[in-house]
């Protein structure tokens, strides 16, 4: 069965703010010994909490939009890539270290990290 739990920063804010609302509601019965568990102090986390969960929250949209315009971008540079990795390859001289050093190079152009079940030597 699939869990059913929600998590994340936006749901902890959501149940401190829940924890205040019980708080206030206890009154004068509410009085903890650690003053970090004050009303006061926890409402002003709360507070804190929220305002930079917005500004995270404002910031997402602008970021996703500048990566999707970049991956648009790269996204043509792959064929390119593919086709001179594979002139490369069919060099005389060419070590395979070399072609190592050149698959790490088009690995950064690609945003990619070296793969450790799939080797990048193939038997063709």
């Amino acid at each position: 069965m699939a869990s059913t739990s929600e998590v994340g920063h936006a749901k902890n804010i959501a149940n401190l703010n829940l924890l205040n609302t019980n708080i206030i509601a206890l009154g004068a019965i509410y009085n903890p010994n650690n003053p970090k568990l004050l009303l006061t102090n926890l409402q002003s986390v709360y507070t804190t909490a929220f305002s930079q969960q917005t500004s995270v929250n404002n910031l997402v949209a602008p970021y996703s939009i500048a990566v999707d315009g970049r991956e648009t971008i790269f996204k043509p540079l792959n064929r390119e890539l593919t086709k001179l990795r594979k002139a490369y390859k069919a060099t005389d001289g060419v070590t395979q270290v070399q072609l190592e050093d050149f698959m790490t190079i088009i690995r950064k152009l690609k945003g990619e990290k070296k793969s450790k079940d799939n080797p990048t030597t193939d038997p063709s």
